[in-house]
């Protein structure tokens, strides 16, 4: 019983001894294990002078487990003991996210397909897509929407929230002809600013100038919408008309004028 309690006691020490004296390790794997095996003899020999039975059951005890760790047979946090530097524990990988397929038609209002439409599906990740088929990551709620270039116009549809895993979604863009003014404009304290006009367009032809401000779009305060609730508030199928007011300045000082306006298709690109 004594021999067994001085074994387990001489073992303790040499493998502590051991990790705590070892040098760093080094990207040859020969002359490792060559460094290891004379770290681990002297701190052996130094360490029990009284025992060799047990002393050379201890060294070889810890020259095996430094000569797997070295050839790398042997991993894990114990290697430690003969690098001084343990192994850091594996990083779990994130699961990939699930995804399910969002299919989008565009129609018309008379329900016919619209062909030339760009799809926009915004809100939730997009993996991929396949002509008017999203892959979407399941669980999240997308927005839908579309456009369709008219000229210098691009007409939007309503915008439209789905669940993705609902996989299927309609948006519908008006059917007639669209057109508009023709001004390019930015946001205003009271509305909008004419920032600059089309030639030969409905604008042009009223007499809208840059700098203009237009402060009401049919009765609504142009500065409480937003840019694309003005955008089609502006819009609307060729030969209708708009009212807004409009404060315009000329030789004669500032006026406020209530103009009416046909819309008309504008060319663009």
């Amino acid at each position: 019983m004594k021999r067994r309690g001085s074994v387990l006691v001489v073992g303790l020490v040499v493998l502590g001894l051991a990790w705590w004296l070892w040098p760093a390790t080094d990207d040859a794997g020969v002359h490792e294990a060559d460094s290891v095996a004379r770290r681990v003899r002297r701190t052996v020999i130094e360490t029990d002078r009284t025992e060799p039975e047990v002393r050379s059951e201890a060294l070889q005890a810890a020259l095996d487990v430094c000569a797997a760790c070295a050839d790398g047979s042997r991993t894990g946090t114990i290697c430690g003991a003969c690098t001084g530097t343990p192994e850091p524990e594996p990083v779990p990988e994130e699961p990939e996210p699930q995804t399910v397929e969002l299919v989008v038609d565009v129609v018309n209002e008379d329900g016919r397909s619209e062909e030339r439409a760009n799809i926009v599906v915004g809100a939730c990740p997009v993996m991929g897509r396949d002509g008017n088929a999203f892959q979407v990551v399941s669980g999240f709620e997308c927005t839908v929407q579309a456009y369709r270039q008219e000229g210098a116009l691009w007409i939007p549809s309503p915008v439209v929230r789905v669940m993705a895993d609902e996989g299927y979604a309609q948006v519908e863009l008006p059917r007639a002809r669209m057109g508009g003014l023709g001004i390019s404009f930015r946001p205003h304290d009271d509305g909008v600013v004419v920032a600059s006009v089309m030639p030969g367009t409905p604008a042009h032809d009223l007499g809208l100038q840059h700098g203009d401000v237009i402060t009401h779009v049919d009765g609504v305060p142009a500065s409480s919408l937003s840019r694309e609730e003005f955008v089609r508030a502006m819009t609307g199928p060729v030969g209708t008309e708009v009212d807004f007011t409009v404060r315009m300045q000329d030789e004669t000082g500032t006026t406020t004028q209530q103009k009416s306006i046909r819309r008309a298709y504008l060319e663009g690109s």
